[in-house]
């Protein structure tokens, strides 16, 4: 119970710091980009994640066996060229009460995050448990 009253003073004193993003109940999500492929050029109109991070295009040598066939954006030397295109979208790994443990959260696991941010989002409007959850005692 101490921990729980930990986490809530350093919530209690980030909301009164205004590092609550303009929500009155912030929960912070890491999150980080995951790579996906797709066959073909595929032309991405749209944002597939916050970060604006763009698509990359590109082709694999389908004449090389599955275990070596790499992306590539030129097809030269390649004997039997497929476009591909490559892009990114975002993945939630963990959700947090505060924003500082977010943040030691990202640099306890930056070996296993891609561009690791922090994404804040209100608990919701009237979330009778959340506010239970967070009450001053």
């Amino acid at each position: 119970m101490i921990q729980l009253r930990n986490v809530l003073k350093t919530r209690a004193k980030e909301l009164k710091e205004g590092i609550n993003k303009g929500t009155t109940m912030p929960i912070y999500y890491v999150c980080h980009l995951v790579l996906n492929y797709c066959e073909g050029i595929v032309h991405i109109y749209h944002h597939t994640n916050r970060l604006e991070y763009p698509p990359i295009y590109g082709y694999i040598d389908m004449a090389k066996p599955d275990e070596e066939r790499f992306f590539n954006t030129s097809k030269e030397e390649m004997e039997q060229p497929m476009e591909m295109t490559k892009f990114f979208t975002e993945e939630i790994k963990a959700m947090f009460l505060t924003h500082e443990a977010a943040q030691e959260h990202i640099k306890r696991q930056a070996h296993n995050l891609f561009k690791p941010f922090i994404w804040t989002q209100s608990a919701g409007y009237a979330n009778k448990q959340f506010e239970l959850l967070t009450k001053k005692r």
